[in-house]
């Protein structure tokens, strides 16, 4: 499979072009690969500085050095048009004459987000409208309430940095904070919740409001209407173990609570 990849030359190197990992991959040594998504997207295609001793991006330390060269390398659907129409389930027709931003951004979407369209997320079975520029999750059809604030959230990045984690009451629609320590049973009325992170619910608001170049943002984070959050069982959480303890300290300190006063009534009687 892999000498049916397209090749394409990078001062004298040849490297297979593989659409479906997005990366160029030198031939006869697949360890060396180069991928897409760091290098620098533009109206022409991918550019990156290029080591030729290694024929990869150079390492920090030789950045500056004279050999390093700046390289040109054309859109994925000139360079494998039948490999981009099979990946984002096109045609050759639909990707001929566009440009990878045009193939791999849905353009209706995008346009509709342009126009004031904001993203929205479904936690917990209730939709929120994702409001960046606010540092709001504003909940659909509930004036009750401001909704749940992003920036009070953000502390509690999970796992690899893409998602939050936090307790949600799905009757006040809002976030509520809880105290690890001091629980003892599961809170029956809050949900765990899991959510991405705000480059990740609306990429074009992001961009927007920290000065990101939007076009460079978008090839590398999917532009989505509709989001759902996962509702973690709080089995998942790891907080059980830490409940039990709780209960278990909780249960001694009043057995020795119940001892100390049990020892002044008998010193009282006597």
């Amino acid at each position: 499979m892999e000498t049916q990849l397209p090749i394409h030359e990078i001062n004298g190197t040849s490297f297979l072009v593989d659409v479906q990992k997005g990366e160029l991959k030198e031939a006869g040594n697949p360890d060396n690969t180069i991928a897409f998504a760091d290098m620098r997207y533009n109206e022409e295609g991918y550019g990156f500085s290029y080591d030729p001793l290694t024929k990869n991006l150079p390492e920090w330390n030789r950045l500056y050095k004279p050999e390093i060269e700046l390289i040109q390398v054309p859109h994925m659907v000139e360079l494998d048009p039948a490999g981009m129409a099979a990946k984002y389930g096109k045609t050759l027709q639909e990707v001929s004459g566009k440009t990878d931003f045009e193939v791999i951004v849905d353009q209706e979407v995008l346009a509709m987000r342009m126009k004031g369209k904001l993203p929205t997320i479904d936690i917990a079975g209730h939709l929120f409208y994702v409001d960046i520029r606010c540092d709001r999750l504003r909940p659909k059809d509930d004036f009750s309430t401001m909704g749940i604030s992003i920036s009070e959230i953000e502390e509690y990045q999970y796992r690899d940095g893409d998602t939050y984690v936090f307790t949600y009451d799905p009757k006040t629609h809002r976030a509520r904070e809880i105290d690890p320590e001091k629980m003892t049973t599961i809170p029956k009325d809050l949900l765990f919740i899991e959510i991405p992170i705000p480059k990740l619910l609306d990429p074009v608001g992001y961009a927007r409001k920290t000065g990101c170049h939007v076009t460079e943002l978008l090839m590398n984070t999917p532009l989505k209407e509709l989001h759902q959050a996962r509702t973690i069982p709080w089995k998942e959480t790891g907080l059980l173990i830490l409940i039990k303890e709780n209960a278990n300290k909780n249960r001694h300190q009043v057995k020795q609570s119940q001892k100390k006063r049990t020892g002044r009534s008998k010193r009282k009687g006597i």
